[in-house]
């Protein structure tokens, strides 16, 4: 469907006050000998901030003496939790609340690991904060305490000698670069079978991606 003409806006300007947009997409089309939905209508006059007058589907808006009025107090104002003068029920509800100061029966404490498909190895390294601030990668977290003089950097990735991305000890965790890491797994999935990782043929295609990239970097540096 073309766009609407600068004809069809004026018309949709003056006629749309007042008037229910069904009725008002009837006539537009029967104007303008046109096939348009009323969702189009609705779409046009609200991206150009034409509006009706009305609301629920073009009635009048019935339900606005039940809305709130500019500087209303509620009832429950100042009131926390249910209110009731039942004592049985108050005993009920104080048996399940939280205390102060109650940890949730799922916390983990600073330091934890927890491993899912989609995140993959992570360790708690807080309390208090967003979800991606207490849990980090697990293997750029321990690279960085056992390497602080040569931190993980934005591009790096971080590989496991065993496969194992559970295994966090220093000697497993191993640095790449963006580039490396890239030719790193091209030659890994020519050379080691997937699900069973030989450590000598994964070290060999380590140090064949390093020299590669190194390669690389030279070549652009003279280019």
């Amino acid at each position: 469907m073309s766009k609407l003409t600068p004809e069809q806006i004026a018309w949709l300007r003056e006629h749309a006050p007042g008037t229910p947009f069904a009725q008002l997409t009837d006539e537009f089309n029967r104007v303008f000998n046109q096939s348009r939905s009323r969702a189009a209508i609705v779409s046009a006059c609200f991206y150009r901030k034409i509006g009706n007058g009305l609301s629920g589907e073009g009635l009048p808006d019935k339900g606005k003496k039940y809305r709130f009025k500019p500087g209303h107090t509620p009832v429950n104002k100042g009131v926390k939790g249910y209110v009731t003068d039942d004592p049985q029920k108050l005993a009920n509800m104080k048996k399940t609340q939280f205390k102060k100061g109650q940890q949730a029966a799922n916390y983990r404490p600073v330091g934890s690991i927890s491993y899912t498909a989609k995140s993959g190895c992570l360790i708690k390294v807080q309390d208090n904060g967003a979800y991606n601030e207490c849990w980090k990668p697990a293997g750029r977290f321990m690279w960085n305490k056992y390497h602080p003089e040569d931190p993980v950097q934005k591009t790096d990735r971080i590989i496991y000698a065993d496969g194992n991305p559970q295994n966090l000890d220093r000697d497993n965790l191993i640095k790449l670069s963006g580039a490396e890491y890239a030719t790193y797994t091209h030659l890994r999935g020519a050379l080691i079978e997937k699900g069973n990782v030989d450590p000598d043929a994964l070290q060999a295609v380590i140090t064949l991606a390093k020299i590669r990239s190194r390669l690389r970097d030279k070549r652009k540096n003279k280019g």
